[in-house]
């Protein structure tokens, strides 16, 4: 079974015509005295507009102008300063058509399957991150919002050469979603910044996370600011049905990104990095992590329901990214990339030299018959500050022997005021550095500058014929984008899976800069013709 990271921020609107705007009793009803002083001139404006019948294009006419007027009655917007240490996190234009790649120094190696190497991340319209300005505060974009962006490499195999010659090429595009449609069609944001600033301001937007698992079957979960707060769904095999869905009945909602899977059971993550807007009401945030407040992990059967949860109090902490979890015994183990605060920034913006903010690998071992938890970290020194985890796609559920990860440089990531990944890292489960530490063994891969940069880490298991070799966990290649400050190049790195420490055997230089992201997955796909059926 397989579970795979794909995380859009992205705040949206919705308009509810019938629906009354209710501020709870905490609310300052002094600040009231400013809204007819900023929703008389948005009024004026909609006057302007002129209705339309015409069906779905007619609806999506007004809702743009509906959005402009708002946006542009109420809000200013302003370009956020950028740092040079935050000069890759700038976005990029479409290219259009795909590129033909030719820059390629060491060779793609022999077994490598054909297929597109496919990375995501935010890539924000109109120049890059903005903040508001308006009579309700202000309210900043986090380098996690933004337009969404793809950037694919495809590897070809040349039919009329030896196994080994491939033919690259490389494309970008916008992910087409309902807000970017709308954006398109305007000349400037029409979507507030929605993740720090002001309680007024920032309740101007609402942000809703979703997080797609993708398995033998599709399991599938929902995170929502209001209730319910968390649930989750399968799909059939097909993906015509969804076969089963449940609401978890959470209490809150925690800024959940990943569920794990087991050959029996879903894991869910509940810690208290909480969305609450009615926070706001209250002139709190929108996102805080609440480190007073409990996290547990609950384990259902994958045809469960909420009461069929068995729940695990655990110390608090702020876990986005499973490395996988099993079972084992009586036990089921969790392994996780897990920090003591968000790495998404809130209103204290920035990860002010602590070192809380970065993830690190640890270990979860919770008894389904005793109710015993036991939890550890796995990594240890220097390097220890970890994310971004990858493994064989077919150990996952199951119990593996490596993962793969990027590894945080804290100095950089200080510098940027941003997370940065200044290396790559292979773990060994089942090799104990030493038993007065108690961790486990890690090998690391070094960029030949200290200002490279890598993101979308994939791993990409070996072909023998056309078929993907399973017998050796780690007999497969990483792939990663990494990104040269120093020349202001991008590239995508081949490195062997069994000899992470060497040297990369293919550095493919790419047509255009691909800003940092975040995950990266390859997938096999044929573009050799079908031999017709005798």
């Amino acid at each position: 079974m397989r579970t795979c990271s794909h995380m859009v921020l992205a705040p949206k609107c919705s308009i509810h015509p019938k629906r009354p705007f209710i501020f709870s009793h905490g609310f300052d009803h002094s600040t009231a005295a400013g809204f007819s002083t900023i929703f008389n001139p948005m009024l004026r404006s909609l006057q302007q507009i002129t209705l339309q019948i015409d069906a779905s294009k007619a609806m999506k006419s007004i809702t743009t102008k509906f959005l402009d007027a708002v946006v542009d009655s109420v809000f200013q917007f302003v370009d956020l300063p950028r740092l040079p240490s935050q000069s890759n996190f700038a976005p990029v234009e479409e290219i259009g058509e795909p590129i033909l790649i030719t820059d390629i120094e060491g060779e793609i190696p022999k077994g490598f399957p054909e297929g597109v190497y496919i990375r995501n991340g935010s890539n924000p319209l109109f120049g890059g991150l903005k903040s508001t300005k308006s009579i309700l505060g202000s309210s900043d974009s986090a380098w996690v919002e933004g337009e969404g962006m793809l950037h694919a490499l495809y590897f070809k195999k040349q039919i009329d050469e030896n196994d080994g010659n491939y033919t690259l090429v490389y494309n970008n595009k916008h992910v087409e979603t309902s807000s970017y449609r709308l954006e398109k069609q305007s000349t400037k944001p029409l979507f507030l910044p929605a993740v720090k600033g002001d309680s007024l301001a920032v309740l101007s937007s609402l942000m809703l996370n979703k997080k797609v698992l993708d398995t033998g079957e599709l399991v599938i979960f929902g995170v929502e600011a209001t209730k319910p707060f968390l649930e989750i769904g399968i799909v059939s095999a097909d993906g015509k049905e969804l076969v089963h869905k449940v609401d978890i009945k959470l209490d809150r909602c925690c800024l959940c990104h990943e569920i794990g899977i087991t050959q029996r059971y879903i894991v869910i993550l509940d810690y208290p990095l909480i969305i609450d807007p009615n926070r706001l009401l209250r002139r709190g945030q929108l996102i805080e992590y609440e480190k007073e407040k409990y996290a547990r992990i609950g384990i259902m059967p994958i045809y469960g329901d909420a009461d069929s949860i068995k729940w695990f109090e655990v110390t608090p902490h702020s876990t986005f990214h499973f490395i996988n979890s099993f079972e084992e015994g009586h036990e089921v183990v969790v392994w996780g990339c897990r920090a003591l605060d968000s790495i998404i920034p809130g209103p204290d913006a920035g990860l002010n030299n602590d070192s809380k903010f970065f993830s690190r690998c640890y270990e979860w071992r919770l008894n389904m018959k005793t109710g015993e938890v036991n939890e550890k970290y796995l990594t240890n020194g220097p390097n220890q500050f970890m994310d971004f985890p990858v493994l064989h796609e077919s150990f996952i559920g199951v119990k593996n022997k490596y993962a793969y990860t990027q590894v945080v440089d804290p100095n950089a990531s200080f510098a940027a005021d941003m997370p940065k990944y200044g290396g790559l890292a292979k773990l060994y489960f089942e090799e104990q550095l030493s038993s007065e530490e108690n961790v486990i063994r890690t090998e690391y891969h070094a960029f030949e500058s200290s200002n490279m940069f890598c993101t979308g880490l994939a791993f990409v298991p070996k072909e023998k014929g056309g078929i993907k070799m399973e017998k050796e966990e780690d007999d497969g290649w990483i792939i990663a984008f990494v990104h040269n400050e120093d020349t202001n190049l991008s590239q995508v790195h081949i490195i062997d899976g069994k000899k992470l420490s060497g040297e990369a055997v293919a550095k493919i230089t790419l047509p255009c800069r691909v800003p940092y992201g975040f995950h990266g997955a390859f997938m096999p796909i044929s573009f050799q013709p079908s031999t017709p059926s005798s």
